[in-house]
């Protein structure tokens, strides 16, 4: 079977399988999250679920209904502007000791891909977003700024670029303040990025703290990406990608991992870095995704653990749902269709493009866009 019929039946695949996780009687956008998970005992896991599959379906160019998306999600919004997953609260997630900094995150995380949902159908949030008035004065971005904790960029990582997400959508939609905030925003992190590797944070020379480095910073590259504005040392960016999509992160890792590191690369190389080189690991890195398609069409986060004891959480959530590792579910089928969108869309850009990406920053967000000027 060829390349591109692979490709194809994997679409197939995976839209069949995202069709058996609907929940009937709830219109075509509400959704499970897994053939694990019971939405009677677990009915918060539905959210995330929904948007994930929302993504997907918008990917693979099946979008639902904007009716049932506005259903589906809409509830889920608070009265200050998040979406929240009921039932999951800070002090039961292992991502910080710090409930008020762990709440934000939490927001921030399930808003974006909320938000994004929705506006990746031209649709908009049913209230306006309330909780970011505390970040649209100087005072407030660069009090939020200097709160950060950059011992752990990957979560500062998601910081920033779900921040990010919500002021270009404020700025987009009129709201001067939000303009002026993301030009600071971009200022600081023009100033504040390592030359010797372009990443952001603290204690990176060791080659675990400069995967977990590349895992923060490829999410903020997205603001640059977005906004087409030139990412400062995108050659020593291109060299680390590559080192470690040829080392730590070849073969099948975590479907965050596989989907952050193809978008890196495709990223470079669209900027014409290394193209050879970047083809040629995205086309590995293309076939064992591909491999990896569970018999039911969907796709697992990681492989299985023979021994069950390696458990998938939603976000770090101890004490809520998990389920077995090596199970499809619809976050992990989200992302790794979205690497293979992404790897085909660079391997291939002679073929007809099957692909209707994200259109606001995250996992999932692609421009294909050679150059900017």
């Amino acid at each position: 079977m060829s390349a591109r019929a692979r490709i194809e039946a994997s679409r197939v695949a995976a839209k069949a399988w995202l069709d058996t996780m609907r929940l009937p009687g709830l219109g075509g956008a509400t959704f499970r999250f897994s053939q694990s998970h019971d939405p009677e005992a677990w009915p918060g896991m539905v959210l995330p679920a929904s948007y994930d599959a929302i993504h997907c379906l918008t990917l693979l160019g099946a979008r639902p209904e904007p009716d049932d998306t506005l259903a589906a999600l809409g509830p889920y919004q608070a009265e200050g502007g998040a979406f929240r997953l009921p039932g999951m609260k800070p002090e039961h997630t292992y991502k910080r000791d710090d409930p008020e900094y762990t709440k934000e995150y939490i927001d921030f995380h399930i808003t974006n891909y909320a938000m994004g949902a929705l506006r990746s159908l031209g649709l908009r949030e049913p209230r306006r977003l309330a909780f970011m008035d505390a970040y649209l004065t100087e005072e407030g971005l660069m009090s939020w700024i200097a709160s950060r904790c950059w011992d752990d960029p990957w979560m500062e990582g998601n910081a920033f670029v779900n921040l990010g997400s919500f002021l270009i959508a404020l700025a987009e939609d009129g709201d001067e303040r939000a303009a002026r905030r993301l030009d600071d925003l971009m200022a600081w992190l023009d100033a504040h990025i390592d030359p010797a590797t372009g990443l952001w944070g603290e204690g990176l020379d060791s080659r675990h703290g400069l995967l977990v480095g590349l895992a923060g910073a490829m999410h903020i590259y997205h603001l640059y990406w977005y906004l087409e504005r030139d990412l400062p040392c995108l050659n020593r960016i291109a060299d680390l990608s590559i080192s470690l999509a040829g080392k730590e992160l070849a073969g099948i890792t975590s479907a965050c991992l596989d989907v952050d590191i193809v978008d890196v690369l495709a990223n470079c190389h669209r900027l014409g870095h290394r193209q050879a080189e970047i083809k040629d690991l995205l086309s590995r890195k293309l076939e064992d995704i591909l491999a990896f398609q569970t018999h039911d069409g969907g796709f697992a986060d990681e492989p299985a653990d023979p021994e069950g004891k390696r458990l998938l959480r939603f976000d770090g959530w101890i004490g809520g749902y998990s389920e077995p590792q090596g199970r499809s579910n619809c976050f992990a089928t989200w992302f790794r269709m979205a690497a293979i969108g992404i790897a085909d869309t660079i391997l291939d850009p002679t073929a007809a493009r099957p692909w209707t990406f994200r259109t606001t920053i995250g996992i999932g967000y692609f421009k294909n866009k050679k150059r900017y000027r």
